[in-house]
């Protein structure tokens, strides 16, 4: 009788259940991942509630001429020719608009033209696609008291955003060309619209966002760009005259040095904002909210305020008598009341207190809270259930092992090292340009499949158990790694953010590297199998020719990965 060693390996039919289950759970938290941020970037704004008119002041300006540029960054803008020297007149203030995150276009656009942030507007992110957006904008606010409005410069959604508002569209098509000269064709429009009657005129200017995107915002492309934005403001200004016109430079986002945008990073949300002219006095630069804009654009035209707006009047940059200042503080601070009041009730679903603007706010802080702990409170008996189908996929493939958390650990730690040198900042702004997401899709792909063949090459070079059992115990260990965090997500979050932004610092990572790796990690299960047994089998042929002092003999120490099974025949 030969005493041999066999390993408590799991049957064919426990690892054909183990893999039905790992591929189950990888696509369903897929589905779920992309459908909480389809609803993210879709489901309507629950705040979109009826709102009464807000009363108009008296006009100090007889025209705004609100000039954008796409993705020009505050500290730069500064820099320039014109717009720096414009921003030191007398009769000019210059600060940054801070964006909310995400700080991307549609969203800027939005808060631009109506006051509203993107948890009001339901304009989150630049997949919107409703026409026109669920929030009065400066338009309507601006055709109800009787003004005329305009949009010219290049198509784009613009249009979309205020579809049927404006009463003059003159748009060229998307400039083709980047640089100084990419934005040529729309000169002549916006020539006519600043001779034509509006009083509320929007020109558009995309060549800054589009160079910085492909070169940075340091590129030749990116620098001639904006000088040529530049170019055109003061072309603008020549146009008007101060004594009556106000001109208002801004932007909808910034860049990162890179180029890129959409996260949190200071340069990407500070906006450019320019006030130049008729009604404005002199102010030291400060960061203001980018929903500040359209409630003091609406005071400079006395056209009321746009219901929606969740920002107040520049009053310390406006210059008006103090009767009407005080009247127009006076409209404005009631409307912003009825606004924050409206969203406490949306999160609280009871009455707001008879209580001032802060108190509200703070409110409102105190019970997203509540209303986020509570809701997700009853989304742990879901966590509870993924965490016991992970455990007993683990269980199936002949539980957890220190060789197969090692190998998992190996596999991961090569994505993150290949995600983290494809330059992922954990930030939106890291999409810079369309492809970026395939790159970061590819690097992790590329990363976990080659992680698992090494994964295979550790768990098979001295264990006797089957390939595949090794390579499904190594994905099973990585599977519920990353969908332990995905879990986490879904439970503090939901499938429906509709109420609340997402932190995307903490969960825009959470939405993409769990569910890259997680994939990956089930597509590598047959290159770790063959690695496996590739390395088992050259293991196994080399222990065939160990010297008989290397043989194990009956003192020897058992191999901690096998058990000892009863005799077998000779």
């Amino acid at each position: 009788m030969i005493r041999v060693l066999i390993v408590n390996s799991p049957s064919r039919s426990k690892l054909l259940v183990a893999a039905a289950l790992l591929l189950a759970l990888a696509v369903g938290a897929v589905s779920i991942l992309l459908t909480a941020y389809h609803n993210y970037e879709a489901s309507p704004s629950p705040y979109s509630v009826p709102l009464p008119e807000v009363a108009p002041t008296a006009p100090i300006s007889q025209r705004v001429v609100v000039v954008v540029s796409d993705g020009l960054r505050s500290d730069l803008a500064v820099e320039m020719k014109n717009i720096g020297s414009l921003s030191r007149r007398p009769d000019a203030s210059y600060h940054t608009a801070v964006t909310a995150v995400p700080s991307l276009s549609l969203p800027g656009w939005t808060a631009i033209m109506t006051g509203a942030g993107p948890l009001v507007s339901g304009v989150r992110t630049n997949a919107f696609e409703g026409s026109p957006a669920p929030v009065e904008s400066l338009f309507e606010t601006a055709r109800r008291a009787g003004k005329r409005t305009a949009i010219a410069g290049a198509a784009t959604e613009w249009d979309q955003l205020f579809r049927g508002q404006s009463d003059e569209v003159y748009v060229a098509p998307f400039p083709s060309g980047r640089g100084s000269d990419g934005e040529k064709d729309s000169d002549p429009l916006v020539a006519r619209a600043l001779a034509g009657p509006a009083e509320l005129m929007l020109l558009y200017f995309p060549a800054v966002d589009d160079a910085s995107h492909y070169y940075g915002p340091f590129s030749d492309d990116g620098v001639n760009a904006m000088l040529g934005f530049d170019r055109r403001v003061g072309e603008i200004a020549s146009r008007l005259d101060f004594t009556r016109d106000t001109l208002i430079v801004t932007s909808d986002h910034g860049h990162i040095d890179a180029g890129g945008h959409g996260g949190y990073e200071d340069l990407a949300r500070g906006a450019t904002l320019l006030m130049v002219g008729r009604g404005i006095s002199k102010s030291g630069p400060q960061a203001v909210s980018q929903t500040d804009i359209a409630p003091t654009i609406a005071v400079l035209l006395g056209v009321g305020r746009p219901r929606d707006a969740e920002g107040m009047p520049l009053f310390g940059s406006i210059s008006a008598d103090s009767a009407a200042e005080a009247e127009a503080a006076q409209i404005h601070e009631a409307a912003l009341r009825r606004r924050i009041a409206a969203n406490y009730e949306v999160i609280s679903r009871e009455q707001a207190p008879d209580a001032s603007v802060e108190v509200l706010r703070e409110e409102i802080r105190a019970a997203s809270w509540r209303r986020a702990i509570s809701e997700s409170m009853g989304r742990i008996p879901i966590g509870v259930l993924l965490v016991a189908l992970f455990a007993m996929i683990i269980r199936l493939t002949g539980g957890l092992k220190a060789r197969s958390v090692g190998a998992a650990l190996v596999c991961m730690g090569l994505a993150a090292l290949a995600v983290w040198s494809s330059g992922f900042t954990w930030s939106m702004s890291y999409f810079n340009v369309s492809g970026d997401e395939s790159g970061l899709l590819l690097a992790a792909l590329g990363a976990t499949v080659l992680g698992m063949a090494m994964a295979g090459l550790i768990v098979g070079n001295r264990t006797t158990s089957g390939a595949w059992q090794q390579a499904m115990s190594v994905s099973a260990v990585i599977v519920f790694i990353c969908g332990l965090s995905a879990s986490l997500l879904m439970i503090y979050y939901g499938p429906n953010t509709g109420w609340r932004m997402p932190d995307l610092r903490f969960s825009w990572a959470m939405f993409i590297v769990p569910t890259l790796v997680g994939v990956a990690s089930v597509v590598g299960i047959p290159l770790a199998a063959a690695t496996a047994a590739l390395a088992h089998k050259v293991s196994a042929k080399s222990s065939e020719v160990q010297p008989p002092d290397k043989v194990p003999g009956p003192d020897s120490e058992p191999d901690p990965d096998v058990d000892e099974g009863p005799d077998s025949d000779s």
